[in-house]
C-alpha cells in the first residue's frame, strides 16, 4: 500500500502543527518558572512549627493528624509524614488507636526552632548546581566555590538565629494575638 503525496503533507502539516504547539508549550511553561517570583520553596518547616505549636498549646493532650490536616490545610498523610520524622528527632511522641494522637516529649521552651528544622529539612538552603567548569569561562570556573562560602555563612546564620528562639517564644507571640486556650477541647470531639 502506497501512501499518497497528499497523505504525507497532511501529515507533515500535523507534525508541523504538533511540534509548534508543544515548543509554544515549552516556552509558556519555561517562562512561568522563570519569571514567577513565587517558586516554590519547601513548607515542611513551616507546617511543622505550626504542629508543634498546636500540639503545645494543647499542653499533653492528644492531638489527632486529621485535625492538625483541617487547620493546616494540607492532607493528613503530610501531617503523619512529618511526625514521623519529628518523633524520630525525639520532640514528639504518640499512640494510635481512637483516643491517641500525638503530643510533645518535651516542654515547648526545650525546643529550639533549630532543632525542628533539622528534624523536617535536608541539606542547605539552596542547592548548587554544575556549571561547566571545563569551558574558559572563568565565572562558570569559579561560581560553585563562591557560592559554597555563601551557602555555609547562610547555614551558619540560620542555625544561630533558629536556636535563639523556642517553640514557646513562638507559642507566646501567638497568644500576643489571642490564640484561645480553649480550642483544643475540641481535638476528640
Amino acid at each position: 500500500m502506497s501512501i499518497g503525496v497528499n497523505s504525507l503533507l497532511i501529515f507533515y502539516s500535523m507534525t508541523l502543527d504538533l511540534t509548534i504547539f508543544l515548543t509554544v508549550t515549552m516556552i509558556v511553561t519555561v517562562t512561568k518558572f522563570v519569571t514567577d517570583k513565587t517558586m516554590a520553596s519547601s513548607s515542611r518547616f513551616a507546617i511543622a512549627v505550626h504542629t508543634l505549636a498546636l500540639m503545645a498549646n494543647c499542653e499533653g493532650k492528644p492531638v489527632k493528624s486529621e485535625f492538625i490536616a483541617c487547620l493546616v490545610k494540607t492532607n493528613a498523610v503530610v501531617i503523619r509524614r512529618l511526625m514521623c520524622e519529628l518523633s524520630r528527632a525525639n520532640l514528639i511522641e504518640s499512640q494510635s488507636g481512637a483516643s491517641g494522637g500525638s503530643w510533645l516529649k518535651k516542654k515547648a521552651e526545650d525546643i529550639s526552632l533549630w532543632e525542628i528544622y533539622r528534624a523536617v529539612e535536608q541539606g542547605e538552603v539552596f542547592s548548587l548546581h554544575n556549571p561547566d567548569e571545563e569551558g574558559n569561562c572563568p565565572i562558570s570556573n569559579n561560581i560553585a566555590e563562591v557560592l559554597k562560602d555563601v551557602q555555609t555563612k547562610i547555614d551558619s546564620a540560620i542555625e544561630q538565629s533558629l536556636s535563639e528562639i523556642s517553640l514557646a517564644n513562638v507559642l507566646k507571640e501567638l497568644k500576643q494575638d489571642n490564640v484561645n486556650d480553649d480550642y483544643c477541647r475540641q481535638l476528640n470531639d
